[in-house]
């Protein structure tokens, strides 16, 4: 998350969504930061509510109008994806790793999307929703400009010209290839589960 008091902006970091190429694009112009921890880097819009805006408004006098609210949103099996790809990674499979239970590298994505789906996901398809991480207190959504991951550049572009200057992204953190196949019941299981998403998402594409 970043917050800018000069510029009146918010940036939240949605997990998966290019997220530390675009701290590292905006970090300079930051007044408030939180990075790092996963907790603290993607801070959801309901904690920003909560806790976040009244310190402001309590600190230097500026309330959730005063802000625009950016944030960027995934296809979402392609973002569940890019979830499951990034946990296949090598450092993961040693038992003594701190993150090993997140280790997807024995599971397929069938397997992976299938746990997700769970009541109570095994910690390796713990990874929460796009959905939820834009709600705001009222089930709506919270940010006021939404952009689909595969526009990015309609983001930076705006973000440019609010901060006057050109923004530039170096992609980091980039997951490791692998399959992403599906068998046909648990594509439709999860396109049911995650028609919440859906509908975020297309929406932004009728923009």
């Amino acid at each position: 998350m970043i917050v800018s008091i000069e510029h009146r902006f918010i940036f939240l970091s949605m997990p998966k969504c290019a997220s530390s190429a675009l701290y590292r694009a905006l970090r300079d112009e930051a007044q408030v930061t939180a990075y790092g921890r996963p907790p603290l880097k993607h801070t959801p819009y309901d904690a920003l509510e909560r806790f976040i805006l009244p310190y402001l408004e309590e600190r230097v006098g500026l309330g959730r109008d005063d802000f625009r609210v950016f944030c960027v949103f995934r296809e979402p099996v392609e973002w569940l994806g890019s979830w499951y790809r990034y946990r296949t990674r090598r450092a993961l499979a040693d038992p003594r790793h701190p993150s090993h239970a997140h280790y997807t590298g024995e599971v397929s994505f069938d397997e992976f999307a299938r746990a997700w789906m769970c009541d109570v996901p095994p910690p390796y398809a713990d990874v929460g929703s796009q959905a939820a991480f834009v709600a705001d207190g009222g089930g709506g959504i919270g940010p006021d400009r939404l952009f689909r991951y595969d526009d990015l550049d309609g983001m930076v572009r705006d973000l440019s010209d609010l901060l006057g200057r050109r923004l530039r992204l170096k992609r980091r953190k980039v997951s490791p290839k692998g399959r992403l196949e599906l068998d046909e019941p648990t594509r439709r299981a999860l396109r049911e589960r995650l028609a919440p998403d859906y509908e975020i998402y297309e929406a932004l594409g009728r923009d």
